[in-house]
């Protein structure tokens, strides 16, 4: 009997490889003791190989089930995705055993994936169908859709969806999952913000432009009550003549300098004295002489007698003169 179904199992695994089961197929049962299909991809992420006893029970590892029966929970395997998103295209779930056909409570033969990084979870999928119960074999080919990676996955594991007191033996034979890594985000590129003078408006994306600083005396260029916005030129303060009022910004012009008091000469064209000369009382008048008719009478006779008196005279000298003159030439 041993021999019998050694053989039989050998004949099952060399039947399996040669024609294995259509990847259509989600689900089967047998009455006999059969191993499930073939995986449909040449590169399964986590494989476990189904192996048969001589008696016919499951021996193969791992065989997932609630904890009961020394059955492990999990399992796991490392896988290594960036951002994006995994597919879990094929996930091949299998039980087989000699008195599974009188185990019928066994309603929670099924298996989740769970996705981890670093040792955090990040992503689960949702459970496989249970298996049906009462044939001896079954199995069920499982399409658990689509999982979000946002920072990727560094390992991954096969949980036994446990919730009943019964053992739900269960062996994941195949998982076949595909990835797309996101499309990396290329930064948008830069808008030529150069200021362009003939593009008066900034272009889509760039930044308004900074107003200009105002201009300022100040060191720090930050304006200031005491600091001209804008500096203010020095006004022209040259005393232009035609100008009598000084320009704004200007000082008041320095009083003129009292001139120097003139020279206190008493000029004779100036009768006013300068200012600053003291004013010297005038001189008396000379007595007028007395004009010739101005005399008295009486010494204005006098003075003619004696006129005359002199005049003639004068004229008998002459004339003496002359004849003392004459005669002595005659005599020489």
């Amino acid at each position: 009997m041993k021999a019998r179904l050694q053989a039989l199992a050998v004949f099952v695994v060399f039947a399996f490889v040669l024609v294995g089961f259509p990847a259509a197929a989600h689900a089967g049962s047998s009455d006999e003791l059969v191993l499930p299909p073939a995986s449909s991809c040449t590169a399964p992420a986590f494989t476990t190989t189904p192996l048969l006893d001589d008696q016919g029970y499951n021996i193969s590892n791992p065989n997932l089930g609630d904890g009961a029966g020394g059955l492990a929970t999990r399992a796991t395997f490392p896988v290594s995705f960036g951002p994006g998103v995994v597919s879990l295209d094929e996930i091949i779930t299998w039980d087989a055993h000699v008195d599974r056909d009188t185990n019928l409570d066994q309603t929670n033969e099924r298996v989740l994936i769970e996705f981890s990084l670093d040792g955090a979870v990040v992503a689960t999928s949702g459970p496989t169908a249970d298996l049906a119960d009462g044939p001896l074999s079954a199995w069920e080919i499982n399409d658990l859709g689509t999982l979000a990676l946002p920072e990727g996955a560094d390992s991954a594991a096969v949980i036994h969806a446990s919730g009943t007191a019964a053992i739900n033996s269960v062996v994941v034979t195949s998982i076949c999952m595909t990835f797309a890594e996101d499309a990396p985000v290329l930064p948008e590129p830069e808008p030529a913000c150069d200021d362009d003078p003939e593009t008066p408006e900034p272009a889509e994306g760039c930044p308004e432009p900074e107003p200009e600083p105002p201009s300022s005396s100040c060191e720090d260029g930050s304006p200031d009550p005491e600091c001209d916005l804008e500096p203010v030129p020095e006004p022209a303060c040259d005393d232009d003549p035609e100008t009598p009022e000084p320009a704004e910004g200007c000082p008041d012009p320095e009083p003129e300098p009292e001139p120097e008091p003139a020279a206190c000469d008493d000029d004779p064209e100036t009768p006013e004295p300068a200012e600053g000369c003291d004013v010297l009382p005038e001189p008396p008048a000379p007595e007028p002489e007395p004009e010739p008719g101005d005399q008295n009478p009486e010494l204005a006779i006098t003075g003619a007698y004696s006129g005359s008196m002199a005049a003639g005279a004068m004229i008998l000298l002459i004339l003496g003169g002359s004849a003392a003159f004459v005669a002595r030439r005659n005599e020489d």
